[in-house]
């Protein structure tokens, strides 16, 4: 790994541009990210509020995206990853309750559509 792109300067933390590489991520959504307060910078610094993240950092963002994957709401990921008295296995299982009455939702609409169609 090439440092020099990889790192900011002297504070040992990834910058914005790595991160958003490295996780295949748009810059909007890691700014997105830290002004609700989801994943905030590790560091922020000149003028220009140069951002960079830490391991630390870099691994709650792989959990986010990884809960993102899964199909789980901020709210969802939020509750996970920071309210340590949260029943993370009932969180997932409501989640994954909404998103099974999502897609039988999706399969009225489509079989709705196939009907419209086969009347042309």
């Amino acid at each position: 790994m090439n440092t020099r792109h990889s790192y900011t300067d002297d504070s040992g933390c990834y910058s914005v541009g790595y991160i958003c590489t490295s996780r295949n991520i748009t810059r909007k959504t890691l700014f997105y990210y830290d002004r609700i307060g989801l994943l905030k910078p590790t560091v922020r610094s000149g003028s220009q509020q140069f951002k960079g993240y830490d391991s630390h950092a870099a691994e709650r963002l792989d959990r986010i995206l990884l809960c993102r994957s899964a199909g789980l709401s901020i709210s969802e990921i939020r509750k996970l990853l920071d309210d340590r008295q949260c029943d993370r296995k009932s969180v997932m299982n409501r989640a994954l309750e909404r998103l099974i009455r999502e897609r039988e939702e999706k399969d009225r609409e489509i079989a709705v559509l196939k009907e419209m169609i086969s009347l042309e």
